[in-house]
């Protein structure tokens, strides 16, 4: 296979933005996608309307919201190269930020399934603090097979227009 994938612990160094997004975008050459054919993808959707990006230790949380009567709806995706522990933590700590933000339902594709383990942990994690979800295998019409996770941050009939 390629290179070997990079870690760093966020509890040990947190590298800058730019670091990160290099980082996580060569490694991206395993799966035979260029590097500039990555950040040029990556940058073309953080310039579209409702897409922003977050920062939780050494992982970014890239979220679309949603519009009209989806505004309180997102789908998101991390680019991440933290330790698998601080992952799990990182996205429990982004979701509850997604949560006092008003989103009321977040949904994320995964499309690596070795990270399987990592959502159930997120997931159940997730469900200790009174937040249920599903996860549920996927195809995708451009790369394959993965899954999908939604995460239901609030009940809708507690959420106000």
């Amino acid at each position: 296979m390629g290179k070997k994938l990079k870690v760093i612990d966020s509890n040990k160094e947190v590298v800058e933005d730019a670091a990160l997004l290099t980082l996580a975008l060569s490694q991206l050459e395993n799966y035979g996608v260029p590097p500039q054919a990555a950040l040029a993808g990556l940058a073309k959707e953080l310039s579209l309307p409702n897409v922003d990006f977050e920062r939780v230790g050494n992982t970014i949380f890239i979220t679309a919201r949603g519009t009209g009567v989806n505004k309180n709806k997102a789908v998101g995706r991390p680019i991440n190269i933290d330790t698998g522990k601080n992952l799990v933590n990182n996205a429990v700590k982004f979701l509850q930020g997604e949560q006092s933000k008003g989103i009321t339902h977040y949904s994320v594709n995964l499309r690596e399934p070795k990270s399987l383990p990592l959502a159930k942990q997120v997931s159940a994690k997730m469900a200790s603090l009174g937040v249920p979800s599903a996860i549920y295998a996927a195809k995708f019409k451009d790369s394959g097979t993965g899954y999908r996770i939604y995460f239901k941050l609030a009940n809708t009939e507690e959420v106000s227009a």
